[in-house]
């Protein structure tokens, strides 16, 4: 009995004194992993770019959204799945039409005015109407308006179509110009009538009963 206690005594002092067989925990143990990441990468955009605006003619598209979405990341161990998000549309709509728009830029109209005369405008860069320009190429007067000119008391001048005056006419309802009791036409055989200062012809034909020619000559003073 007395051998075999000294032959335990090393053994119970090579378990307190060594590395062998302890109870600290995690002495051979290896670390324990980390925790994967459980998100996945983040999606796209959910809607597209805005239309660009309009001009007067029309605008052209506005600049779109990516048309992928964010990138996929793979999930670690017992991570979330990866991010599927599609990206918005690839391009916004087209621009609307413009404002209130006249005519197309740099385009010229004429019409006319005045005594046959003609103006002017031009379509300026905002497609609004420049002002008319004066009026040109006029004529003296309006067809159909009338004036005394040199004539005689019994006729005028009417403007023509052209807006030109045109020679002396009797005025609506004269039968003759007056010319001062000098004017006079032959009724009939040594006969006359003269022009009244009404514009009429006299009723009555005068008769020279000298000269049966008269009417051949110089007039009723023969």
């Amino acid at each position: 009995m007395r051998g075999l206690w000294l032959l335990l005594v090393p053994i119970a002092g090579c378990a307190s004194g060594g590395d062998i067989a302890t109870n600290d925990p995690g002495t051979f143990g290896g670390s324990g992993g980390e925790q994967a990441d459980a998100g996945g990468g983040s999606g796209g955009a959910q809607t597209g770019g805005s239309g660009g605006s309009g001009t007067a003619w029309g605008g052209s598209a506005g600049t779109g959204a990516s048309s992928s979405g964010g990138s996929q990341s793979s999930g670690g161990t017992g991570g979330g799945s990866a991010g599927m998000s599609t990206g918005g549309t690839p391009s916004g709509g087209m621009g609307g039409t413009g404002g209130n728009c006249e005519c197309q830029p740099g385009v010229q109209e004429t019409e006319d005015c005045g005594n046959c005369g003609t103006r002017s405008r031009s379509c300026g860069n905002d497609c609004l109407w420049d002002t008319w320009s004066g009026c040109g190429n006029e004529g003296p007067c309006a067809p159909g308006t009338t004036q005394p000119g040199a004539c005689d008391s019994c006729s005028e001048q009417v403007c023509q179509n052209d807006c030109s005056w045109g020679g002396c006419e009797l005025k609506v309802g004269n039968e003759c110009d007056w010319n001062m009791g000098h004017h006079w036409r032959c009724c009939g055989v040594d006969s006359w009538q003269f022009c009244l200062s009404s514009c009429k012809w006299s009723t009555a034909c005068e008769t020279n009963l000298t000269n049966a020619d008269c009417c051949s000559g110089p007039g009723p003073s023969c």
